[in-house]
């Protein structure tokens, strides 16, 4: 809860974030993850405390102190240009690939979720390859806190890709060193994220609001192409036009990009809207572009649902976000793991590797328990009023006695259907069907639990 000199919050429900108001100067904010007030946060107007997984803080000026120290991987890093040197051999395309070991299956990029715990948890179950969670250029040049607490990387972990939202090539190729170097040179490539449908991307002008600006997308990937010492990659989002959609394609390949991941759906595909995604226009773009690696995203959601994306579209690997989160262990073959012993692999990982914040892990129990969990609410709301390692793992360890009552042999989903364009070229309307992982609320009247709430729309 929000304990000094806080006026008022509230919870806006639609957007899931927090709103803070009547913050003037320098304010101490109570912290329940550690039950002490940390953060100094400066907010010169009334602004937006993002919770959720694509709404990365940039409006608030955030100053933590002493935060570093509760991340026992992170480092702080000195940056020394004079060593930063382009190798003379930097691999691309089909050739990086094979290096990284040609991998089928890919842990997408969610922001405040993908972190090392859950990459861990989802390499030991099939992930081949692992996305950061999505970093906001401006704040992780400028911010070294920032950067030493969430930057969390294992030299032995297995292929990873840093993404980056971005909209000026000097700070995205500056970001892209910076991850290179704190990752002790291991780091196998940097993404520009051009996919992020939110609606502070927007203000921002990053992520899929600066896709149909071709000048700047060039730009981006060819100076990052061209400067940096790993591979460039980028994550898209498709057009409703096909043929506008293959020259995007083209802008992107031809500045540079090594790999590209095709989300299937467009900007406006988002939230209630999200519809299934279109595996026909993927398998236009890997046609397309037969000389790059190219990932498919959207409906892949239980495993029968990789075979079939890889099959159809002919990609050379799959990418799952929500459904992964939900069933960590969806990459293993189609064997079913009991969701409360994945809580407890998580937990095991957690406390070797612990997340930047507690709320991560609590987010990532409610996702894998949601569906066992269903409408008992009573369940949630212990989860709810949980808020350190602890706590979880008593949570967890309860559950084991109450399995007659969970429903711990449900499927997260149904399989996914086919998807082809129509004749005018439009997306067929079909909501996704089951009911699959669902947003939870708890206790929004206590702001404790607000603000660990589960906020995570990313698809």
């Amino acid at each position: 809860m929000v304990r000094k000199n806080l006026s008022f919050f509230t919870l806006k429900s639609s957007s899931r974030v927090l709103i803070h108001k009547g913050l003037h100067h320098s304010r101490e904010v109570f912290n329940p993850c550690i039950g002490k007030c940390k953060f100094h946060v400066e907010v010169k107007k009334k602004k937006m405390l993002p919770t959720t997984n694509h709404h990365i803080e940039t409006e608030i000026e955030d100053r933590t102190e002493d935060i570093a120290g509760r991340s026992g991987h992170g480092h702080r890093h000195t940056v020394d240009k004079s060593t930063r040197i382009i190798p003379d051999t930097k691999l691309g395309g089909y050739e990086f690939w094979k290096s990284i070991g040609s991998p089928k299956h890919v842990v997408a990029p969610m922001v405040d979720q993908s972190e090392l715990a859950f990459r861990i948890l989802a390499h030991n179950h099939g992930a081949h390859l692992a996305y950061t969670p999505m970093f906001h250029s401006k704040v992780f040049k400028n911010d070294e806190t920032y950067r030493t607490l969430h930057f969390q990387f294992l030299e032995n972990e297995g292929p990873v890709f840093a993404q980056f939202c971005a909209n000026d090539p000097d700070t995205f190729v500056e970001c892209g060193w910076l991850a290179w170097e704190m990752s002790n040179h291991k780091i196998s490539a940097i993404d520009l994220n051009l996919g992020c449908p939110q609606r502070i991307a927007k203000k921002g002008r990053y992520g899929s609001y600066i896709m149909e600006n071709f000048d700047l997308v060039y730009s981006l990937i060819n100076k990052a192409h061209k400067e940096l010492p790993v591979p460039v990659t980028a994550k898209i989002r498709i057009f409703e036009d096909i043929e506008l959609t293959l020259k995007y394609v083209d802008t992107v390949v031809s500045a540079g990009a090594q790999v590209l991941c095709v989300h299937g759906r467009t900007r406006d595909q988002r939230g209630h809207n999200q519809n299934y995604a279109d595996w026909e226009v993927i398998k236009l773009i890997r046609e397309h572009v037969p000389q790059i690696p190219v990932i498919a995203n959207g409906n892949v959601r239980m495993y029968q649902d990789v075979l079939d994306c890889l099959e159809y579209t002919g990609v050379d690997a799959v990418m799952s976000a929500e459904p992964l989160l939900c069933n960590p262990a969806l990459f293993n073959g189609g064997t079913h793991i009991c969701p409360i012993e994945l809580c407890d692999q998580y937990l095991d990982i957690c406390e070797r590797y612990p997340p930047p914040e507690h709320s991560f892990v609590k987010r990532h129990i409610f996702h894998i328990l949601d569906r066992p969990i269903g409408t008992q609410n009573h369940f949630r709301a212990m989860l709810g009023n949980a808020h350190n390692m602890e706590q979880y793992r008593k949570f967890v360890n309860y559950l084991k006695g109450q399995k007659e009552t969970l429903y711990l042999d449900a499927p997260q989903y149904e399989p996914s259907i086919m998807v082809v364009r129509d004749p005018a070229n439009h997306p067929i309307d079909k909501k996704p069907k089951g009911r699959g992982c669902q947003q939870v609320d708890l206790n929004e009247e206590e702001a404790s639990s607000a603000l660990d709430r589960i906020a995570n729309t990313s698809r």
